[in-house]
């Protein structure tokens, strides 16, 4: 098994979170989603980990992770922000 510390983040990785963070953005505007928003944050992460592995990323896994992680939560952030 590889260390963490050997795991090269892609350069298109902000790229990959944009994708992700607005499918869950579209997701959440369907009627049908509204009583199950309080799983976005998972399917945000199963996104990303697809991605990652349809894309051939070193590490997928763990880099996927990283990228459903990092949509859903950065989304969140900048929503608190705007007092929305």
């Amino acid at each position: 098994m590889e260390q963490l510390n050997d795991i090269q983040l892609p350069v298109s990785m902000p790229i990959l979170v944009a994708i992700v963070a607005a499918v869950i953005q579209m997701t959440k505007e369907l009627p049908v989603v509204a009583k199950y928003k309080a799983y976005l944050p998972i399917l945000s992460v199963v996104l990303g980990v697809l991605l990652a592995y349809y894309l051939q990323v070193d590490s997928w896994p763990i880099i996927g992770f990283m990228i459903g992680l990092t949509a859903s939560g950065a989304y969140d952030f900048v929503k608190s922000k705007n007092g929305n």
